[in-house]
């Protein structure tokens, strides 16, 4: 056991000092800067627009979320809920609008700093002799090989948490934002999302390395794996976005009904003066075409769950919408129409709804380190 702590440390000190870890972690950083700065300020931008329209005793408003364009039901309520928060004023979400942004970045980033990480990691030990001579030496040949790869995959881990947590850091020193428990635990949840996700494309570094035993044919394997990635998540979502929309007609709004809106502000419950019949009717009929919106949504999403089992990115991106709100139980209560009250202060079947993912890749985790061990282990060299 100590043979393994020795290795997994030696390894884990030598990739986390190397230059191009640290490269990786000033990349992540001015990641979560920028996104941050980007979002803030538009964020910013669009509340202080907003709060000019609050009329005397308000001081809160939220634009409604009616509109659907083509695509996926994931890509409408990812879009919906940064809708939410951004047209908002007090502005909403703390730091989870921005880390929405950078986590689009990062769902492609995080397999490239992975796979940089580790796409020689076993290659240039075997052209070097390094390994050969760790394999000869009085030591239990499992604790080399567990210590070899625990300690490639914890550098890659820890370079890019540490990234995130350093950028995370300089924003809470620096601009000393407002964030709420419940903001800094979902935050914590998507760090450790994170985490696994590049432990599963570190794992697929070293057995491309292993396999290829040249660190110039595993640098092209890899470089062909990133491509393959974003290939793969363009052709899941343009095949699962091509499928129509089938949605209710909308309530026709009759000429008394436009004027009425026109000069009543629809976010107070107070209407003044009464509104007439005609406008209650529409309002009836535009609660029950919600409704119905709402219903279609949540079911084209379940439908679409198979997208996070076979696409890398969006399975991160899943996890991402889900964990990155604090608004809504559910992420397609998103189309509802409902006030952010009415869902009360429990959100946690938010996180109930990833137990298929989380269960999925804990699975996939287990498989690849089981293949990767036996690949290690019958090395020739």
């Amino acid at each position: 056991m100590s043979a393994f702590r020795r290795l997994l440390a030696g390894t884990f000190r030598d990739g986390v000092i190397a230059g191009r870890s640290i490269a990786l972690v000033l990349l992540v950083v001015a990641l979560i800067l920028a996104g941050y700065a980007g979002m803030s300020l538009q964020q910013a931008s669009i509340a202080g627009h907003l709060s000019s329209l609050l009329e005397e005793g308000e001081s809160r408003y939220a634009s409604p979320i009616y509109l659907i364009a083509p695509g996926t039901a994931r890509t409408q309520i990812w879009n919906a809920i940064n809708d939410r928060y951004l047209r908002s004023t007090p502005s909403l979400g703390g730091p989870l609008l921005p880390m929405r942004h950078t986590a689009v970045w990062m769902a492609f980033i995080v397999p490239l700093i992975a796979l940089i990480l580790t796409f020689d990691s076993i290659s240039a030990e075997l052209e070097s002799g390094v390994f050969r001579s760790l394999l000869v030496a009085p030591i239990d040949r499992r604790a080399v090989l567990f210590g070899r790869l625990a300690g490639h995959v914890l550098t890659a881990v820890v370079t890019l948490l540490l990234g995130l947590a350093i950028g995370l850091w300089a924003i809470a020193r620096f601009v000393s934002p407002a964030w709420t428990g419940e903001q800094i635990v979902r935050l914590i949840l998507f760090f450790a999302v994170l985490g696994a996700y590049a432990t599963f494309f570190s794992m697929i570094g070293l057995f491309l390395s292993a396999t290829l035993k040249r660190s110039t044919r595993s640098m092209w394997a890899c470089i062909l794996l990133v491509v393959a990635v974003f290939g793969m998540h363009m052709l899941v979502e343009n095949a699962a976005g091509m499928r129509s929309w089938d949605l209710p007609d909308a309530p026709e709004r009759s000429a008394e009904v436009a004027q009425y809106l026109w000069h009543a502000n629809p976010d107070r419950v107070d209407l003044a003066p009464p509104p007439p019949p005609s406008v209650l009717e529409y309002i009836d009929a535009l609660q029950t075409h919600t409704r119905a919106v709402h219903a279609v949504v949540a079911r084209r999403y379940a439908a679409e769950r198979w997208m996070g089992f076979v696409s890398p990115t969006h399975w991160l991106l899943t996890m991402a919408n889900h964990l990155l709100q604090d608004q809504y139980k559910t992420i397609t209560d998103v189309f509802a129409g409902l006030p952010v009250e009415a869902f009360g202060t429990d959100r946690s079947s938010a996180l109930h709804d990833l137990l298929p993912e989380v269960g999925g890749m804990v699975a996939v985790l287990v498989a690849l380190s089981t293949v990767l061990v036996f690949v290690v282990h019958r090395l020739e060299v």
